[in-house]
């Protein structure tokens, strides 16, 4: 199989990045792994992944056929830093298929290097595992979300140590690509800044009364969210379809909402371990929290709205990868942990076998070349 193939090469060479001592060394093999994956994508034909039709193909030539690119952005209907890679690409190269490589040799850059800053906590080649098998295959159907997603995904780093202003100006530029990516200042933000505050880590009632809080605005979750687009138009004429009754969006939710509760389980039983090892610096030891309430937010989220909706989802699942992608290093005894990296091996595999192979979803399988 072409993608599997793909993904243990990058994985291997991420695997000799970190082990290397030379720096320049560590450089190549870092060009290696992240080049793989996104020739990969880049030589795709359209139709793998159902956006290469919209906002791949299509989006291209007009691009192509633009006198200049104030035509081609105010024709396109999309978001600015999208249609100003297209136009550059296709200006440049004249090949949609140039735009599909550098579009995911951007996400896959952006992920690598927001595993690498996490590299000392949780083994490099481990995360990008993790991320191939879950989330590769639908990276290549939602382009425009997944360049901002791994834009945040990269700074993760910068909300783990209460640098908010900071990671505030990288989800501005993330937005640049897709608008959800606001979102994640009423998500993931706010999530954190609460979460991690020393009121709610000295009270447990607190957490628990937050928790409540969250369960009960998700069950109206619909309600509550075309309300709140209603106030920010530029949202609403594209989002509110998304939260009618009749619209469904089914994403590999069931498989997921699985690996969630066994990161949070996982999590739950190890405390000490899961602390230690997704803590990050001294100054954010409550980041578990975070982790642990996102991992709540998710399942939660997800049975609220009866597996719908998944986009909205894709950046608390992201930033998820580090928690799956840790689980090994929660435990301290070493049977333990190959037992765990067995099983995660497993379950990864199997789900992106079910959810892209079996179930076909995101339009990725079978990979057809352009070659």
């Amino acid at each position: 199989m072409i993608y599997v193939s793909c993904f243990l090469v990058s994985v291997f060479f991420a695997y000799l990045a970190q082990k290397s001592r030379d720096k320049k060394v560590m450089i190549l093999f870092s060009v290696i792994s992240i080049l793989v994956p996104s020739i990969l994508g880049g030589l795709r034909a359209n139709g793998v992944g159902i956006d290469t039709l919209v906002y791949g193909q299509q989006h291209c030539m007009r691009a192509l056929r633009s006198p200049d690119f104030l035509t081609f952005n105010k024709a396109s209907g999309t978001d600015l830093g999208y249609n100003i890679i297209c136009y550059s690409v296709m200006k440049t190269f004249g090949h949609e298929n140039w735009f599909y490589f550098v579009c995911m040799l951007i996400t896959i850059s952006c992920t690598y290097v927001g595993a690498y800053r996490h590299k000392d906590k949780i083994p490099l080649y481990v995360t990008m595992f993790v991320f191939y098998f879950m989330f590769y295959n639908r990276s290549l159907n939602v382009i425009r979300q997944f360049l901002s997603a791994s834009i945040i995904f990269m700074n993760f780093d910068k909300l783990e140590k209460k640098e908010y202003g900071k990671f505030s100006l990288w989800i501005l530029f993330a937005s640049l690509f897709h608008r959800s990516a606001f979102m994640v200042f009423g998500v993931g933000l706010a999530m954190h800044m609460v979460m991690t505050s020393d009121e709610v880590q000295k009270k447990a009632w607190l957490k628990f009364a937050i928790l409540i809080s969250v369960a009960v605005m998700l069950a109206f979750t619909r309600r509550i969210m075309r309300t709140a687009l209603s106030f920010v138009p530029f949202l609403a004429a594209k989002y509110d379809v998304y939260f009618d009754n009749q619209y469904n969006e089914t994403g590999g939710s069931t498989l997921i909402l699985l690996i969630t509760f066994g990161t949070l389980l996982m999590m739950l039983l190890y405390r000490k371990g899961a602390a230690y090892t997704l803590s990050g610096p001294a100054e954010a030891k409550s980041n578990i929290e975070f982790y642990k309430f996102n991992l709540i937010f998710c399942i939660i989220f997800q049975l609220a709205v009866r597996f719908m909706l998944n986009r909205f989802l894709l950046y608390s699942q992201v930033f998820n990868v580090f928690a799956t992608a840790a689980l090994s290093r929660f435990v301290k005894e070493k049977y333990l942990r190959v037992i765990t990296n067995m099983i995660l091996i497993a379950v990864m595999i199997f789900y992106w076998w079910w959810h892209y192979v079996v179930k076909k979803d995101s339009g990725t399988w079978p990979y057809v070349s352009i070659l």
